[in-house]
């Protein structure tokens, strides 16, 4: 008997780029789009809901991060298989998306690769990270040393990148400014930069070199 096709619900903030995974995987007998989600919340509300086979999971959402949606997603409905589908750079995040629970982390602009994850989920498969693209020259450096951030720090980077104030990350990310104030001070240090007009012009090619 064939195995009935495999619920998918796709987590990008992307209209686009939902449609364009909704009609690739709606050619494909193996998988059935069973819901799309823009944010955070409506991931967790939809996967409640819809009881999917598999997550594909952007990095960036309007109210929190794909770091975080895995590892809820893992914690309350943990037969739901995580996908990571995004832009950013795997060097940063591929590592971080696997230890918070998702089996494999894949580029967006790859549509082949896309579907091979998937397949490999839903085989039962951990394919791991994908094969990173090299930077070179300057732009290499904060990618580099980011690799060495803890997740929190490199939340609260991107969403400096991002053009984010103290208070609009605290309230995102449930921190007091204090706290905010303190990451902001080990990312100075790490980076190795002075003031905060250089932090974010760190973290504003860093946020662009991720997303290349």
């Amino acid at each position: 008997m064939a195995k009935s096709p495999s619920k998918v619900l796709i987590v990008d903030d992307h209209p686009l780029l939902r449609e364009g995974m909704k009609l690739r995987l709606g050619l494909d007998p193996e998988f059935e789009v069973c819901g799309e989600a823009a944010t955070l919340a409506d991931a967790l509300r939809l996967a409640e809901q819809l009881r999917p086979d598999i997550a594909t999971i952007d990095m960036g959402l309007p109210d929190g991060d794909g770091l975080t949606l895995i590892r809820q997603l893992r914690e309350q409905m943990p037969q739901i298989i995580c996908l990571v589908v995004s832009a950013y750079d795997e060097r940063v995040f591929a590592e971080r998306a696997l230890r918070a629970g998702a089996v494999a982390y894949v580029n967006k602009r790859d549509s082949a690769d896309v579907i091979i994850a998937l397949r490999a989920a839903r085989a039962g498969k951990r394919q791991g990270r994908a094969t990173p693209r090299g930077i070179s020259g300057d732009s290499a450096a904060a990618p580099q040393r980011a690799m060495n951030l803890t997740d929190r720090e490199t939340e609260v980077l991107t969403l400096i990148g991002e053009g984010r104030k103290s208070g609009e990350i605290a309230a995102r990310l449930g921190l007091s400014l204090s706290t905010v104030d303190t990451y902001r001070a080990r990312l100075k240090e790490k980076f190795e930069v002075r003031n905060s007009a250089e932090l974010s012009r760190i973290a504003v090619q860093w946020l662009m070199d991720v997303m290349k």
